[in-house]
């Protein structure tokens, strides 16, 4: 593990991460395009400032802590995940849209033209996987002990 990982870990950065979150968005970043897989690495295993990402690639400072945070908050969030442990349960097609949605961030438009389908479609693809990760709650331990 990077030093800039065991500080951001540690709690002593402006923007710290528990020991857990970092594990488990170590453990993420290979579901990321290569893009913004580098992009993450770059800046938490390698210590590149922002601001040398930002030269390299050619976009704002602010950009790349954007781009930076949102993958952050996308890994450690779990619909897609949850998804992805159940993908038996849907089609390929959704897959992608679970993927480019909740991993990537994209909106429907950007998804139909990625995806070579309707808006309407993606929209509707988008409002069944949302509708499915929020009916779905896995039962806690409690809740299993009680049933047997």
């Amino acid at each position: 593990m990077g030093e800039y990982v065991e500080y951001l870990a540690d709690g002593v950065g402006k923007s710290s991460l528990k020991k857990n979150q970092v594990d488990k968005l170590l453990m993420r970043m290979d579901l990321l395009d290569q893009e913004d897989r580098l992009l993450l690495d770059l800046y938490m295993n390698h210590q590149v400032k922002a601001s040398k990402l930002a030269q390299l690639g050619g976009i704002s400072r602010g950009t790349v802590y954007r781009r930076i945070n949102r993958m952050i908050q996308r890994l450690l969030a779990d619909e897609f995940i949850t998804i992805y442990r159940h993908k038996k349960r849907f089609r390929r097609e959704q897959m992608e849209v679970a993927y480019d949605r909740f991993l990537l961030g994209m909106g429907e438009r950007r998804i139909s033209e990625r995806r070579g389908m309707g808006r309407r479609r993606a929209r509707r693809i988008i409002n069944e996987l949302e509708k499915w990760v929020g009916e779905y709650s896995p039962m806690t331990n409690d809740e299993i002990r009680m049933t047997i």
